[in-house]
């Protein structure tokens, strides 16, 4: 069945209440037969001052700090696999 051009339904995008944009450096998840689920993050790096070297820095610790986690149908999941 072909629909006219003319009488296609408009479609629209909006951006919701919630809608945030994120930065991320990686992505995690899995899938189950419930859902799947899908975890990004990005690796902050947490300098400390070199304690026998005035002015200098050295690394303290990475930190992995979780962005946003996205659940969607295992469908979903593996369509975006």
């Amino acid at each position: 069945m072909l629909i006219e051009k003319e009488k296609l339904p408009k479609f629209e995008v909006v951006e919701g209440p919630n809608f945030r944009e994120v930065y991320a450096s990686g992505v995690f998840g899995g899938v189950d037969p419930n859902e799947g689920r899908i975890i990004f993050y990005v690796d902050r790096f947490k300098p400390k001052p070199k304690e026998d070297a005035p002015g200098q820095m050295v690394l303290d610790k990475i930190v992995h700090e979780l962005q946003v986690e996205v659940h969607v149908s295992p469908g979903q999941f593996k369509a975006i696999a």
